[in-house]
Formats: structure tokens, C-alpha cells, sequence
């Protein structure tokens, strides 16, 4: 955290109780949304329902997504469709769906009608798959271009797309949308704007496919210590990726199944209620 963690919490509930909102702006600005996660969790049930209703709805759908599910179960119980549509359309589809899911289906759908029809394609598509697999913990959102595309096509994609998400590999697509190579980012600085992307992609990469189980995707990234790994389907089609930081998130779960197991209990009594 940049700021003192004691400062930014009295900083916070002073604003809260005082009803300041420039202040509860200023006193999280630049504070980062797993800190924020931190400090939301210590706040009384009347002050985390004026943090959520004072600040922009960015700021707290990226504390709502760091929240475990119990923790942000509480929040969405105190929200309504349309305010939670606001906090998801501000989300990745991969995160929105972690938070639908835990919905209802009356609720989910009725969340759906208030946000784009694009995101809510995605995060239909997300939802369709098993939690645990790869297609569960998958993002759709990433850079892919034909292979005839040039090096200043992509580096102008990624420019694009890389302030909401963070961009490890330029996929290359084959004429039937079959992942033909990636290129990682650094080749694309070191090579001519007129260069072709067939041209310096690596034709192999490591890939999963979307019904693999979420350890073994860990495992696969692990193995071959690569930032990021194309999601395929059936047929070979390029249909999302997954981060370090998803297998991050992978690990720690299934850690905590293990523990859950040892200690007689399951990690789904967590989903509803603290370990308090």
C-alpha cells in the first residue's frame, strides 16, 4: 500500500461518518483495491453500505471483486439489480462471472437485461463452463490477429486494449480461426512495423483446452513457466486465455480444499459464511 494502512483507515471511516465523499475519494485514492478489500472487511455494516453506495462504481467493483465470496455475498444481498449492473459493467468478464455466479438464476438474468449485450454474451459464455475447469477461470479478452497482420497492426491492438488488461502475447489465428502461433511482446519491438506476424510466431505453443481442469492448466503453466496460456475448444479455436495470476488464484484454492478436507469441512461452508 502507498499510503499508511492505519492513516487510509481512519482517513475512510472519518469520511464515512462525516458523509464527506470528496474526502472517502480522496483518502482511497492511489490505495489498491486488495488493500482497500482489507480495510472494507474492518468497516461496520452502515459504513461498507455508504462506501459502496459514495464511491465510483470502478473503485468498488475492483474492491468487490478482492472481497472472498462470503464477504462480497454480504455486499450484493445489500444491492439491487440495477447497482449491481453498474458495479459489473465495470468488471472483466472473467471477474463478472465469478460474481454472477453466486447469484441465482432470477438474479443473474435479470442483471444480464441492464448491462451491453456484448458483456453479457461473454459472460453468458463464461458461466456455461464448470467452475474448476479452464473455461471456468478463462478471460476472453485478449489480442488476436491473422497471421498476414504486421507488427504495427498488432502493437496498435495492444495499445488499445492493454490500459483494462494486461497483455502478455499477440495470438495468431490460421484462416479457420485455429490458433496458428503467438508472439510475445518484446518480439514485437524488436522487429519492423512492416513485419508480418507469420513471420516471427512461435508455431507451437503450449495451450489447454477449455474442459481441462483448473490444477492441471496451474500445472501446464508452472511447468513451462510462461505468463500466460491459450484456451482452445474442440475444434482448435482460440476462445480465451489464462494469467499467472489466475493460477495464482488456482493454488490458493485448492490449498484451502486441502486444509477444509483435513479439518472435516468443505471450502462450499466459506462461500456462505465466514470462518467467524
Amino acid at each position: 500500500m502507498q499510503k499508511n494502512r492505519e492513516h487510509v483507515f481512519q482517513a475512510v471511516r472519518s469520511a464515512l461518518q462525516g458523509a464527506d465523499d470528496a474526502a472517502l475519494r480522496s483518502a482511497v485514492e492511489g490505495v489498491h483495491p486488495a488493500d482497500l478489500a482489507e480495510l472494507f472487511v474492518m468497516l461496520t455494516d452502515d459504513e461498507q453500505s455508504r462506501f459502496v453506495f459514495s464511491l465510483p462504481a470502478r473503485t468498488v467493483a475492483e474492491v468487490l471483486v478482492e472481497l472472498d465470496a462470503a464477504e462480497r455475498g454480504d455486499v450484493v444481498e445489500d444491492l439491487d439489480d440495477e447497482a449491481l449492473s453498474d458495479l459489473v459493467i465495470q468488471m472483466l468478464p472473467d471477474d463478472a462471472a465469478d460474481v454472477l455466479g453466486e447469484l441465482t438464476d432470477a438474479q443473474r438474468e435479470e442483471v444480464l437485461e441492464h448491462i451491453p449485450d456484448a458483456q453479457a454474451d461473454q459472460i453468458e459464455e463464461l458461466l456455461g463452463h464448470e467452475e474448476d475447469t479452464a473455461g471456468g477461470i478463462m478471460t476472453p479478452q485478449l489480442v488476436a490477429l491473422p497471421a498476414t497482420a504486421t507488427v504495427a497492426e498488432a502493437v496498435e491492438r495492444v495499445r488499445a486494449v492493454s490500459e483494462d488488461e494486461e497483455i502478455h502475447y499477440v495470438y495468431v489465428l490460421g484462416e479457420d480461426e485455429t490458433l496458428a502461433g503467438i508472439v510475445p511482446l518484446r518480439r514485437l519491438v524488436t522487429n519492423l512495423p512492416d513485419t508480418r506476424l507469420s513471420t516471427i510466431a512461435d508455431r507451437n505453443p503450449v495451450s489447454v483446452h477449455v474442459d481441462d481442469d483448473q490444477e492441471q492448466v496451474a500445472n501446464k503453466i508452472r511447468k513451462y513457466d510462461i505468463a500466460a496460456v491459450p484456451v482452445l475448444d474442440d475444434e482448435g479455436r482460440l476462445v480465451g486465455r489464462i494469467t499467472h495470476d489466475d493460477v495464482l488464484d488456482v493454488a490458493t484454492e485448492e490449498a484451502a480444499e486441502d486444509i477444509y478436507y483435513m479439518a472435516g469441512t468443505e471450502a462450499a461452508e466459506l462461500e456462505e459464511d465466514s470462518v467467524f
